[in-house]
């Protein structure tokens, strides 16, 4: 996993639950592989609702977070069963910016593209949207350099074109903590350990 998260237990009773299974179980992984799957759920929750127990913060024209514009972060999440415990991550790079925030700043262009829409054409990124139709795609910096935005025309003809990315030197991403275990999650677990502890000992 690029990024991931340890099952972490401040909760006293859940530590001694968890020590006592460790101890005297034959069959540990058991448990721990249903506490993986109650924590995927949890995660998949957090991911429906925006962000939980506190909604995450808005995206730049105020509509709600989801980290859903595609479902590829949501989808990578797994879990893998350790040992003496559970491990929960994604392997997509950009995972731990989303969880923690941050600034992005560009590595190799003097500006960052941002796509205005989801179009499938402006996934690549500006440069690309350039190369493919030098005579369409026009930028403008109104703000001397300190922003940009490129359009594209219908044809090469045409006077105007549509806004498709907007240009900046950098980028502040607030934390989106998607990977996260929540008060529900912990009394879940001490379930899961009780239960399997009373069956199997």
């Amino acid at each position: 996993m690029a990024f991931g998260l340890d099952m972490t237990l401040d909760d006293a009773q859940a530590q001694e639950l968890l020590d006592r299974l460790l101890r005297t179980s034959e069959r540990p992984q058991e448990a721990l592989h249903g506490i993986a799957g109650q924590w995927r759920s949890s995660v998949a929750k957090n991911f429906r609702a925006g962000g939980r127990p506190r909604k995450w913060a808005a995206r730049s024209d105020g509509s709600p977070a989801t980290l859903s514009r595609t479902t590829r972060l949501q989808r990578s999440v797994g879990t893998r069963v350790l040992r003496a415990g559970v491990k929960i991550g994604t392997r997509v790079r950009q995972a731990r910016l989303m969880q923690e925030g941050g600034t992005v700043r560009p590595r190799r262009r003097r500006y960052l593209s941002i796509p205005v829409t989801d179009q499938r054409r402006l996934q690549a990124g500006a440069g690309a949207l350039f190369r493919r139709y030098p005579d369409r795609v026009y930028s403008t910096f109104p703000d001397g350099g300190a922003k940009g935005y490129v359009f594209i025309k219908p044809s090469p003809d045409a006077d105007e074109g549509e806004l498709v990315f907007v240009l900046v030197r950098k980028v502040t991403v607030p934390a989106r903590p998607f990977l996260m275990a929540h008060d529900e999650d912990i009394n879940a677990w001490i379930d899961i350990l009780e239960t399997h502890l009373a069956v199997h000992g």
